[in-house]
């Protein structure tokens, strides 16, 4: 991956999440035309799939901005604290981890003395989901590029409860029964917020939002 310009960016935006909405839709289109026993097994399917690409996608959009922040070059002075913390991140654990006085004494010497060095943002594993993209997990990742949290604190228990809990125990080979017009209400709440997270993404963008004192909030 190698986003430099806005442009760049919102075609990958655009590529990932127009595949994913369109099979998203065949999905939804497959769950209400299905009868009888093949209600549920589409149902079932359909939960699987709708995790899939809400867990991709936004680890694809995340991963993407961080990539085309990294690709501006931008000096620490630049950068709000969620980005400084993101490229110190590795010297932070260090800091942490070791008791030598040596070493936390670099650290404080580099960071009086950085504000004019390029910040290196390791974009390849800054977004993990764990495989279990749950509300504390999105938190996470959201704080990491700057997107408000918030707005999403309010579907905590749908993330939680249904889309992560519905798909760990279809993977897990046990029998859940799925109630249609609940997977609709929840496939409509998922894709909202897949839509949301691109749009903030989108805008932090257009504004240069990633800059210093500023911050991305979501729509």
């Amino acid at each position: 991956m190698n986003i430099r310009t806005k442009i760049d960016l919102k075609d990958t935006l655009d590529k990932d999440f127009g595949w994913r909405k369109l099979e998203l839709s065949q999905v939804l289109l497959s769950v209400k035309g299905s009868i009888g026993k093949t209600k549920n097994v589409a149902l079932r399917t359909a939960t699987l799939l709708l995790y899939a690409h809400w867990e991709g996608f936004v680890k694809c959009a995340c991963t993407a901005y961080l990539n085309y922040v990294k690709n501006q070059s931008l000096a620490y002075k630049d950068l709000p604290n969620y980005l400084i913390a993101l490229s110190l991140k590795q010297k932070l654990v260090l800091f942490e981890n070791t008791n030598k006085a040596t070493i936390h004494t670099q650290l404080i010497d580099y960071l009086k003395s950085c504000d004019n060095d390029v910040a290196i943002i390791d974009d390849s594993n800054a977004i993990s989901t764990g495989s279990n993209l749950k509300s504390t997990i999105l938190k996470e990742i959201l704080t990491t590029i700057g997107i408000d949290y918030t707005p999403f604190s309010l579907k905590a228990n749908l993330i939680d409860e249904q889309l992560l809990n519905y798909r760990n125990t279809i993977a897990h080979g046990e029998f859940l029964k799925i109630d249609e017009k609940e997977y609709i209400k929840l496939h409509a709440e998922i894709f909202s917020m897949m839509t949301s997270i691109k749009t903030s993404i989108e805008n932090a963008v257009a504004l240069d939002l990633f800059k210093v004192n500023r911050s991305i909030a979501a729509p």
